[in-house]
């Protein structure tokens, strides 16, 4: 998921309190406030707003030009736990055509970034609205497992 060329850009998303992370552009990952460059890839932080920031995390996705690079890239997002994220991943889905591995991908990272948290509403929405049924199916199993 890392971009070719170009300058990297950070943003800041408060959470808890007064603690406030950034999320580099260029890597996506994930460092303190008070740092001036990331910590993954060294690159320079300067600022985005956190709807910037979503759009870049989807652009990234909607980027990648092979379906086995989005899915790793969908992967990703599951493993940084981050539940803000969610709804992001959701639109994902509902961008990828029917029958590619997108939106079994999402489904699977949503339960791997919801577990616990009670929050229904992305699987809600994909096991009503979304076009492949395998997809519905996925999102309605990941509901009866309580995710």
């Amino acid at each position: 998921m890392r971009r070719a060329g170009g300058a990297a850009a950070c943003t800041q998303l408060a959470v808890s309190g007064s603690s406030v992370v950034q999320y580099c552009s260029d890597c996506l990952g994930r460092f303190g406030a008070d740092a001036d460059r990331c910590t993954e890839c060294g690159a320079a932080a300067r600022g985005l707003n956190y709807r910037q920031a979503q759009q870049r995390l989807l652009d990234l996705v909607a980027q990648e030009p092979s379906p086995d690079g989005r899915v790793r890239a969908i992967a990703a997002f599951g493993r940084r736990g981050e539940p803000d994220r969610a709804a992001s991943l959701a639109e994902i889905a509902f961008k990828a055509p029917a029958g590619s591995p997108e939106g079994l991908a999402v489904v699977r990272c949503l339960e791997q970034l919801l577990c616990g948290t009670g929050r229904k509403e992305p699987f809600l929405r994909l096991a009503d609205e979304h076009a492949d049924p395998e997809v519905r199916m996925a999102a309605r199993r990941a509901l009866l497992r309580g995710r």
